[in-house]
């Protein structure tokens, strides 16, 4: 159970970190500093890895990594559209 919650607080805390960038980005309306080339690997990263999920029948990690792809698409879409 211990492993479970440590677990489930590592997906949270993942899945938020990528928040801030994607505010600020769309506050500002500029995504000069952002590295499309980063954003992109995670974004491929974030997607092997909820295939891995899916693969194995995990949940949280299909979720975690759904959520993380999704805040990185929109980091992508905004360095695209706001340069």
């Amino acid at each position: 159970m211990l492993e479970y919650t440590f677990g489930i607080i590592a997906s949270l805390f993942s899945m938020i970190s990528f928040l801030p960038q994607v505010i600020h980005i769309y506050r500002k309306r500029s995504s000069q500093n952002i590295s499309l080339g980063t954003y992109s690997l995670l974004t491929t990263a974030s997607t092997i890895w909820f295939f891995y999920g899916h693969l194995i029948d995990n949940i949280p990690v299909m979720l975690t990594n759904f959520v993380i792809g999704c805040l990185c698409v929109s980091v992508i879409i905004a360095k695209l559209m706001f340069k």
